[in-house]
């Protein structure tokens, strides 16, 4: 009988050790599918989403392979938890294409002005970060390349920041640097966090607790915000074990059980409205922090792919189509006309509108070269008639 009963125990402890196996192969298999779910969509006959954004990289010279590993480096598996801006990319971070400072900001090769006058701060998303770029060709590395030569523009763009992390990041930037001007490039993550936000307050626990909305990246549920000491405490004790052994898992659970909590009573033009009202009062105190640290503040209303009347290559307008865009471009069509109303705000919305076929997007907002070439050098003339400073031009 002892024997027997020594059987059944082990018999447990091995179907235990199987199941936890199992579930941890499933998570890895949901990691990797989750990871290529939207590139492998296809876009035309023949091409995936994938494919044809590795053919925009090697137009600009860029290994698909290469930036994309360094892309899930610095902005998924190993970002750092901060305590009232979000979240820090890698810091101290050297690949081949990006590298980062300390503090997660990245880096773009020095100055030639050898000890420069006067200094831009560039704030803004991943399109200030300039994903799939060299530091060479970041948006604003080629923005300081038409400005004067005792001109430094640095680059304090992050992933899926919006104005009000952005506004976070600006008081932490001012403690430690002497800027000149501020640059805000904005208006694509003004309405992806908004949407977020109207998701159900279970799709993501703990992202109200921190004020900030879900990030639809690893960035949630990795060694960030469910295992900083305290908030483990508002997590039932599973859906803590999920995020730490089971992310995957647990993003699906979610996603599947609670993505469907979103309003549907509201309009793209409330919406609008609601959005406005955020971006307003984050400029309202990003003005008042500037005229405390004698910093001048511009800010920019970027174009993408529904706000844009170039003719779209077939790439692009399958992107533009696509079922799960369809609200943001209503939205951005609403928001657009508020906020071209803001005599303070730079809109650059028209300046790809002369461009050719040619595809330009990555996605619905991310500019390969050529596209942060147009951009770069309308917000140039853009700012030297703002300012009414000519000396700002490299010509």
């Amino acid at each position: 009988m002892e024997r027997k009963g020594n059987n059944t125990w082990k018999n447990w402890l091995f179907s235990l050790v199987v199941f936890l196996l199992a579930v941890k192969v499933a998570d890895l298999v949901l990691w990797y599918l989750e990871k290529n779910e939207d590139h492998n969509v296809a876009l035309v006959e023949g091409k995936s989403w994938r494919e044809y954004m590795a053919d925009q990289c090697k137009e600009d010279a860029i290994e698909w392979a290469i930036i994309q590993k360094e892309l899930l480096d610095v902005h998924y598996e190993k970002v750092v938890f901060h305590p009232y801006r979000w979240f820090v990319p890698a810091p101290s971070y050297k690949g081949k294409y990006i590298q980062t400072d300390a503090r997660g900001f990245r880096l773009a090769p020095k100055a030639n002005c050898g000890g420069c006058s006067h200094t831009i701060g560039f704030f803004g998303g991943s399109t200030t970060f300039s994903l799939y770029s060299d530091p060479e060709n970041t948006l604003p590395v080629l923005f300081n390349k038409g400005l004067a030569d005792s001109i430094e523009v640095i680059n304090y763009g992050v992933g899926a920041y919006s104005s009000t992390s952005e506004l976070m990041c600006l008081v932490e930037v001012l403690r430690e640097s002497n800027l000149d001007q501020v640059i805000f490039y904005d208006g694509v993550n003004e309405i992806g966090r908004f949407l977020e936000s109207k998701q159900s307050k279970d799709f993501d626990h703990l992202s109200g607790k921190i004020g900030a909305p879900y990030s639809d990246i690893d960035i949630a549920v990795k060694n960030t915000f469910s295992l900083k000491e305290g908030y483990e405490h508002d997590e039932p004790w599973y859906g803590y074990v999920l995020k730490m052994f089971c992310p995957s898992i647990n993003r699906f659970m979610a996603r599947s059980f609670f993505s469907q909590g979103r309003e549907t009573h509201t309009t793209p033009l409330e919406d609008a409205k609601k959005i406005v009202e955020i971006y307003r009062h984050n400029k309202m105190q990003i003005k008042a922090l500037c005229s405390a640290y004698d910093a001048h503040p511009i800010f920019v209303w970027q174009p993408h792919l529904f706000n844009t009347a170039k003719e779209l290559s077939s790439e692009e307008l399958a992107i533009k189509n696509f079922s799960h865009t369809a609200e943001v471009g209503l939205i951005s069509e609403e928001l657009d006309k508020q906020i071209s109303q803001d005599p303070e705000v730079i809109m650059l919305t028209t300046v790809l509108d002369t461009l050719t076929r040619d595809p330009i997007f990555f996605d619905w907002h991310h500019l390969n070269k050529k596209g942060r070439k147009a951009v770069s050098k309308a917000l140039v003339d853009a700012l030297a008639i703002r300012l009414g400073n000519k000396t700002l031009n490299q010509n």
